[in-house]
């Protein structure tokens, strides 16, 4: 069967709006993650990853969202983003914390008010890992290998994961940080447009 131009153009003019409102609609907030046992965890089914259904985009396509994402949040993205092309992107990055954050460690201290020593909290290194396939994003939660902070007499302390953790609040608090990223990420990422130029 032969088809005519017409009926070719018909066609494509059904079927080209069918495609696009094929794509869904992608916005996640934090109703995506709970916090359990003190680690940030998918609210589903209590994982170390969620799935963010993105129905109608190719494995490609949304690797190139999320790019294009990272690169509207993140300045100098070839310094923090290692990619493996289509499958998944990792981003090393460093948190400056930009306001006046102090917190107690679990360090004894006899002239802190409080009996434990007072830092201020500098900033901390974090990795987020994005994996790929048709329709779907994969998200493993992020995980963080240091606390940079400052004591009140000025000195330095770089403070490992596992300390973190036990310190009341800031395991908790990098993480809230770290999921409102990933928030961040995904959302920018959906509703950056591609200017057709």
């Amino acid at each position: 069967m032969i088809m005519s131009r017409k009926g070719f153009l018909l066609l494509w003019v059904f079927l080209i709006p069918t495609y696009v409102l094929a794509q869904q609609k992608v916005f996640v907030d934090h109703k995506l993650f709970k916090f359990e046992n003190k680690q940030l965890v998918s609210a589903e089914d209590g994982k170390d990853f969620v799935i963010v259904q993105a129905e109608g985009y190719g494995q490609k396509e949304l690797f190139q969202k999320i790019l294009l994402g990272l690169n509207n949040i993140y300045k100098d993205i070839d310094k923090i983003v290692t990619k493996i092309e289509y499958d998944a992107i990792t981003v090393n990055a460093y948190y400056k914390v930009d306001k006046e954050d102090y917190f107690y460690s679990d360090e004894k201290d006899s002239l802190s008010p409080s009996g434990y020593k007072m830092y201020k909290k500098v900033g901390w290194a974090e990795r987020f890992v994005f994996k790929f396939k048709d329709g779907k994003i994969r998200i493993d939660m992020p995980t963080f290998s240091t606390l940079d902070a400052i004591d009140l007499d000025g000195k330095s302390k770089v403070l490992d994961y596992n300390a973190v953790k036990n310190i009341k609040g800031q395991y908790y608090s990098i993480n809230v940080q770290a999921r409102d990223q990933i928030i961040l990420i995904i959302n920018t990422a959906f509703s950056s447009t591609e200017d057709d130029w």
